[in-house]
């Protein structure tokens, strides 16, 4: 398992981007992945739609249609910025935070990075 430190996001050409540092594991080197927002969109509807009970990250792909990549982009933000929680086992299940449209926080989030908050 990699943990990672220095996670950071950013909107570059219309695209939430997440850079992180690894601190342990085979590879300690920076990388960068990235999540269209149409992808993010459809990360947030999808947990939207699974309510209260929350969902798996594998029904959260197919439900989206995103990549697992751009989905755990799309989960790192949405945790980060209070939007969802997760439970389970390891962070297995996400569900919305109290009284959130994920969708909502997933739009106002993106574009307050983008303009630089």
């Amino acid at each position: 398992m990699i943990h990672t430190e220095n996670k950071t996001f950013s909107v570059e050409r219309g695209e939430l981007v997440m850079r992180a540092t690894p601190i342990s594991g085979p590879r300690r080197e920076p990388y960068r992945h990235v999540c269209p927002r149409a992808a993010l969109e459809a990360v947030a509807h999808a947990i939207d739609e699974a309510g209260p009970d929350g969902i798996n990250r594998h029904n959260l792909r197919t439900k989206s249609g995103a990549n697992y990549t751009q989905v755990a982009v799309a989960m790192a933000f949405l945790v980060e910025r209070g939007a969802v929680h997760e439970t389970g086992r390891r962070g297995s299940v996400l569900r919305p935070a109290a009284n959130a449209c994920v969708h909502m926080e997933a739009v106002t989030e993106f574009h307050a990075l983008r303009e630089g908050g």
